[in-house]
């Protein structure tokens, strides 16, 4: 009997060498991923697993540990801040920031077992605005305020605190109320408690205050921006110089948003003066002097105009600029103030408190004005530059030159509890970027007054203190109000355009070296809203999350590179450069656990992690760093032994042509010690995944893992394992089915 001739089946094997990374489509090509965690690029061509995130307990060598930190910023130094105010420099301690973003907590009790609960104010409660508590508050223990004598006559009664008396400058003042009682307030500025007033007070009552300090900078809320060789403190409005910390300086932090008493009481002189601050004597009327050598204070129209003889002319001419010489007696606030705070060019906001405030002229005599008063609260109640600082060579008290002018020309004198308050303060901003040394702001939002803004801000060049100088020099601030109705999802700069993005739009700004700046309006595709830390340039091109995907902006138009996510879902970005890698951080839409996804630039290459993190992250030394759960974390930090990973390939099967199919998948790899790697694989919509094994070394070897699928139409494989692994190569064998062609 003969039997048929066996036909050896034609064979044939496709060897993967150069993988890919993420491809979420279900005909995903061989080498590429339907699904996948923890792999990287790091041995490309090769399938490497990845370096997993590690504390940075040291960082330039210095130790770093048990401290929370909240806030990081890159750039040649890394500036951390902690969640008590401490600041990091290249991880060791080098400055506190002080209170800024402590939140005060006071409760303030009255006891008099006889009579009834008095009104005592403030009503306990807490804030972030330490102002509100009169100052700093630096006592954490009770404040027991006590007096004796008799409520008849408030002259008899001493006060005391915690067993001692007043200080000199604390002293109570009183006032009569109708109910023949008197009602008492306490200034303990320089107690570091708040203002306290109580009413009805009888001998042997006592309040008792209670201050306590909360820490409040956290993660959410706080960011810091690298400006030359200072880092900003964002929103509470902190600069400090990096440079000078990282070579050991000791260098004070510095408000650059605050309001401060310029006076706290005393009095305050407004003389009419030069430039340069030197006094003026003009003479006031209606009619001109007959001496052409004086100043004319022509009262004739509704405001003064100082007027001086022209001889080419030969008529009076108005002066082209006026101004007020400001004497402050207070010398404790003047000093402080003008010698550390302000400075010449400062643009500040001056308040007078004119409803407790008298008026006096040059011979010291009592007047109230209301043309006198009008003038004065024109020049004080709204933005000044200080053309100088000074300080009399004879008194030596500290004064200021503003511009303005004095009614009749006349030196005024005012006297008050708070006669002058002085603020410098930031706008507020919902982004903050550094170009061409200006820090550049957007804002959209309701003012103090309820009004909507949409503005564009620019503070003076090389002067981050200064966002309301106008001077009419190209130095000077910049505002821009804009038409487009949405919020501002972020900001960025890229080749020497500040960037403000809307989720739609594109607001470019065009910054100018004679301050003319401009701005142009794109409509593109923005930046999602709340994925404003999702923005990093990386080798002159913004990469950023948009609604869409992940987006790459050149100059013109955004591209999107997020193809290989497939119909994955995400929001919520945050990102970093990490070498030449772009690494964001994102929610998933369905709602599963936040993951990592890592873009190689010179592959094009996604892979996904299970390592993200939340907030903003920076980059030092070509290293990204994140901060998760109060502690500093390095991107790639070690190849973890316990790190696990896998990856799912797509379908295959049914697209191979001539009824060829796989009977074998040979899978190269190189295992480090005690890394283990196991295969599996699910036929069809099978829904289980079937064990193929699993292999392990206990030092560093080549092996092979091999999957023999059976016949079906199609099948997905997987791989995964534990510690250090590189796939080198997978070759699927491919045979013909009897019958085939």
């Amino acid at each position: 009997m003969l039997y048929p001739k066996l036909m050896v089946r034609p064979r044939s094997t496709h060897t993967v060498t150069k993988f890919g990374g993420l491809n979420h489509n279900l005909e995903a090509p061989l080498g590429q991923w339907y699904d996948e965690r923890n792999l990287s690029a790091d041995g490309y061509p090769a399938l490497q697993a990845a370096r997993m995130p590690a504390v940075a307990y040291n960082v330039d060598g210095n130790e770093l540990s048990g401290v929370e930190i909240v806030a990081a910023a890159g750039g040649d130094h890394i500036v951390l801040l902690d969640r008590l105010g401490r600041l990091y420099c290249n991880g060791h301690s080098v400055q506190t920031i002080g209170t800024e973003g402590v939140v005060y907590s006071w409760s303030i009790t009255h006891v008099d077992e006889e009579n009834p609960p008095l009104r005592i104010s403030p009503e306990s409660g807490s804030t972030t605005d330490s102002t509100a508590l009169g100052g700093l508050v630096t006592r954490t223990e009770p404040l027991r305020i006590y007096c004796t004598g008799t409520g008849d006559n408030p002259e008899n009664m001493q006060w005391y605190y915690n067993d001692a008396t007043f200080p000199t400058g604390i002293r109570s003042t009183y006032r009569y109320v109708p109910t023949d009682h008197y009602s008492y307030q306490w200034d303990l500025y320089d107690l570091g408690i708040t203002v306290a007033s109580i009413a009805q007070v009888d001998a042997g009552d006592y309040i008792e205050i209670n201050c306590s300090q909360h820490t409040s900078y956290d993660q959410d809320a706080t960011y810091m921006v690298r400006m030359g060789a200072y880092v900003l403190i964002l929103p509470d409005g902190v600069m400090v110089n990096v440079a000078a910390l990282a070579d050991g300086q000791d260098v004070q932090p510095e408000s650059i948003s605050s309001v401060q008493h310029l006076s706290r009481g005393g009095w305050l002189n407004f003389k009419p003066c030069t430039l340069d601050g030197t006094i003026l004597q003009p003479q006031a009327g209606v009619d001109p002097p007959s001496d052409h050598t004086l100043i004319w204070a022509d009262t004739s129209g509704d405001r003064t105009v100082m007027r001086q003889w022209s001889s080419a002319l030969s008529s009076w001419q108005a002066m082209q600029a006026t101004y007020v010489r400001i004497e402050i007696q207070d010398l404790e606030a003047a000093q402080l103030w003008c010698n550390d705070v302000l400075r010449q060019w400062d643009a500040v906001r001056f308040t007078l408190d004119a409803g407790n405030t008298d008026y006096y002229d040059e011979d010291g005599e009592t007047i109230f004005n209301t043309r006198l008063e009008d003038e004065l609260l024109y020049i004080l109640n709204s933005s000044q530059v200080i053309y100088k600082i000074g300080e009399d060579a004879n008194s030596h008290q500290p004064y200021l030159v503003i511009q303005g002018i004095l009614d009749r020309g006349a030196k005024i004198g005012a006297v008050s509890n708070e006669a002058l308050i002085v603020a410098r303060q930031m706008p507020q901003m919902d982004f903050v970027v550094e170009c061409g040394n200006r820090l550049w702001g957007c804002y959209y939002g309701k003012n103090e007054d309820g009004e909507i803004l949409n503005e564009i801000y620019a503070s003076k060049l090389g002067d981050p203190r200064n966002w309301s100088c106008y001077m009419g020099l190209s130095t000077d601030s910049w505002t821009a109000s804009r038409g487009v109705d949405a919020p501002f999802t972020g900001a960025a700069v890229l080749d020497g355009h500040p960037l403000f993005f809307r989720e739609e739009s594109l607001e470019k700004v065009y910054p100018s070296s004679s301050g003319a700046h401009q701005i142009q309006t794109f409509d593109l595709e923005g930046v999602e809203d709340g994925s404003a830390n999702s923005l990093v340039v990386i080798e002159d091109k913004l990469y950023y999350k948009s609604r869409q995907g992940i987006c790459v902006y050149t100059g013109t138009l955004p591209q999107r590179i997020s193809a290989a996510f497939g119909e994955l879902r995400y929001r919520n970005g945050s990102a970093a450069r990490h070498g030449r890698r772009y690494i964001i951080s994102m929610d998933p839409a369905d709602g599963s656990d936040r993951l990592l996804a890592e873009y190689d630039i010179p592959t094009g290459i996604w892979h996904l992690m299970d390592e993200a993190f939340d907030g903003r992250a920076v980059t030092f030394e070509d290293n990204a760093y994140y901060i998760r759960e109060g502690m500093l974390w390095q991107h790639g930090g070690h190849r973890s032994l316990g790190g696990a990973w896998y990856a799912e390939s797509g379908v295959i099967g049914y697209e191979l042509p001539e009824h060829r199919y796989i009977s074998c998948v040979r899978i190269r790899l190189e295992l480090g010690r005690r890394a283990t790697a196991r295969a599996a694989i699910l036929y069809e919509d099978s829904g289980d995944w079937l064990d193929k094994g699993e292999i392990g070394t206990a030092a560093l070897r080549t092996t092979e893992l091999n999957i023999y699928p059976r016949r079906c139409d199609h099948f997905r494989f997987r791989i995964s394992g534990n510690g250090d692994c590189t796939i080198l190569s997978i070759s699927y064998r491919m045979e013909r089915s009897e019958g085939g062609h």
